[in-house]
């Protein structure tokens, strides 16, 4: 199987309802977007030149119409950062490698497009939704792809639906040397007032 990574560019796709379903199944509500936000993001209202967010199908190149999987992320040219909304592999297929196979080209696009990092948000696994086995391996996941779980701040994930914000933890992958104050500062940056220094910065070994 060779995947590939298909942009989705309005709700016609003929992938869209299969993402969806990922999308939905994947994530619980108090953390996903609601659908004005894709439908702005289709329509690019609200984004600017150097602000772009990107929904992608994991598609088998044999099978284009079949998704596999769902990414959405955002490229920052102008802080040198890139951000991952959501990514994730359907039921049905996790464990095959598949996950494994979409960051790596993820990485090499953010590479291409000279970021210094990428960042993501974690559940924390003693206050997430899932159950905390399901958030350590996903910490676990991203650790073995060459991320590290960021520590020395408080973070609460807001989203559009009217969810009450959760708390939760960012990773980050480093693409140069980048002391903590530089890390910080992206973090600043992408997360704006939801993300608050709170002791030393640091990486959290524990998981």
């Amino acid at each position: 199987m060779h995947i590939t990574l298909t942009p989705i560019q309005d709700a016609s796709s003929p992938q869209w309802s299969e993402w969806k379903e990922i999308y939905l199944s994947s994530f619980p509500e108090n953390e996903r977007m609601s659908d004005n936000f894709f439908e702005d993001v289709f329509s690019q209202k609200g984004l600017n030149e150097d602000n772009t967010i990107t929904v992608l199908a994991v598609v088998d190149s044999e099978d284009p119409f079949a998704v596999l999987g769902i990414v959405v992320h955002e490229i920052v040219e102008e802080e040198r950062y890139a951000f991952v909304w959501y990514l994730a592999v359907a039921e049905e297929y996790r464990s095959s490698g598949i996950g494994s196979g979409v960051y790596s080209q993820l990485l090499a696009q953010f590479k291409s497009r000279n970021c210094d990092c990428l960042l993501y948000e974690v559940e924390i696994p003693e206050e997430g939704d899932s159950t905390h086995s399901q958030a350590r391996r996903r910490i676990k996941f991203y650790e073995r792809q060459g991320a590290r779980v960021l520590g020395g701040y408080h973070y609460m994930q807001s989203v559009d639906n009217g969810s009450d914000p959760i708390p939760m933890y960012i990773m980050i992958h480093l693409f140069r040397t980048l002391d903590f104050n530089e890390m910080f500062d992206a973090c600043k940056s992408c997360f704006q007032s939801e993300f608050t220094p709170s002791g030393e910065p640091c990486f959290l070994s524990e998981y």
